[in-house]
């Protein structure tokens, strides 16, 4: 659907089968934007015109995408890949893709950092969910850090809200592990935050509440 190459999706060249494994040809690129990060702006980011410049071309390749009806669901900096004069860059990696109407709801779709919060509540997903990937990436190469860290999804909900506060009781009743990370407690919902004691490694669950 990119006959040109202009829609900064990795282009695949050719492909052939070599002892019974399908083998495919792509696009020459210098580098992923992790490496980048970690030449140029370890620990302190890239300058802000850099990012524009990336943001613009991945926000294209995102418009083409769903232009597509493909979810990607796995970006990451280490899944976009940056030309030799660090100018263009293409996202790459369609293994865990999808098309928007045959995607099945799971609680581990995209790597964890990067994982939006439709996806941690198991809720219906589409194409803001690879939105939410870039966001997470470009915050990433403005600050030379992760955005959230959780160990889990209970740890990346509660990072979540410790930012914008608890869902709406609305969005959380369509929750398919509603019982595992939150509780009804008479006409209020509390967030049932996960932990394990350091010493006994006795799991350990703190109520918290969070303003709407």
């Amino acid at each position: 659907e990119d006959p040109e190459g202009r829609k900064h999706i990795c282009k695949l060249l050719s492909h052939f089968e070599y002892k019974g494994h399908l083998c495919m040809v792509f696009q020459p690129l210098e580098m992923n934007l992790r490496k980048l990060l970690k030449t140029y702006g370890r620990e302190v980011g890239i300058t802000l015109t850099a990012i524009r410049m990336y943001a613009r071309q991945m926000f294209h390749g995102l418009l083409h995408m769903q232009k597509c009806s493909v979810l990607h669901g796995d970006i990451k900096l280490d899944n976009i890949l940056i030309s030799k004069d660090l100018k263009s860059v293409a996202i790459c990696d369609f293994g865990t893709a999808d098309w928007a109407h045959e995607a099945t709801i799971t609680p581990y779709m995209v790597s964890r950092y990067y994982r939006p919060p439709e996806i941690c509540l198991v809720l219906k997903y589409s194409f803001a969910m690879d939105l939410w990937s870039v966001g997470v990436c470009l915050f990433e190469l403005y600050t030379g850090k992760f955005m959230f860290t959780g160990r889990n999804n209970n740890e990346m909900l509660k990072q979540f809200m410790d930012y914008k506060g608890m869902p709406s009781k609305k969005l959380l009743k369509h929750c398919q592990f509603f019982d595992q990370h939150f509780e009804a407690d008479k006409a209020d919902i509390v967030f049932k935050y996960v932990t394990k004691d350091v010493c006994t490694k006795q799991e350990i669950i703190q109520k918290i509440r969070y303003d709407r």
